[in-house]
């Protein structure tokens, strides 16, 4: 699995015109300016990258997605996340409420805006990043989540978390 993970960051596929996209393609990394709406992903893909002003509605996203990073204007509700994700960025402006998170997400970094409480962690999540305005409690963490946070969040995280990354702002 970390091979595999390993191959998909490291390639460089730039899609800038959906209309030519194969449904064997496994990787989908869009252009900056890409903002059209998708109706339909290839089933085979694993990484899904939306770069920058993409804003529209996801219906369906490919069942064995592993990896998914959300444009830094995407704001819209998602209803239902790959089942077996891995890794998942949510996008500067997204604020929308997750009722749940893919039962096998590893890794979730929450957006600058993002500021709705966390019900429910996934169960296997190793790795939370918070963004700079989160400002909810943090209830019934894993006890082996690693947060990395500002100074100020760390009111927010229970005291039984000792894995905690305090970062600078920049």
């Amino acid at each position: 699995m970390a091979e595999l993970l390993h191959n998909i960051l490291h390639e460089n596929i730039i899609i800038d015109d959906f209309g030519n996209i194969s449904q064997n393609m496994r990787l989908i990394k869009l252009d900056k300016y890409f903002y059209n709406g998708i109706d339909d992903f290839p089933e085979n893909l694993l990484y899904l990258n939306l770069n920058y002003l993409y804003n529209d509605t996801i219906n369906k996203f490919p069942q064995y997605l592993l990896y998914l990073k959300l444009s830094n204007r995407f704001d819209k509700k998602i209803e239902n996340f790959p089942k077996y994700l891995l890794y998942l960025t949510l996008g500067i402006d997204f604020n929308e409420e997750v009722k749940e998170f893919p039962k096998y997400l590893l890794i979730l970094e929450l957006s600058s805006r993002f500021n709705r409480e966390l019900k429910k962690f996934p169960r296997y999540l190793l790795y939370l990043g918070l963004g700079y305005g989160y400002n909810k409690m943090l209830k019934k963490c894993p006890l082996s989540l690693k947060i990395s946070c500002r100074r100020h969040h760390t009111d927010l995280i229970p005291e039984y978390i000792k894995n905690i990354e305090i970062s600078n702002p920049k």
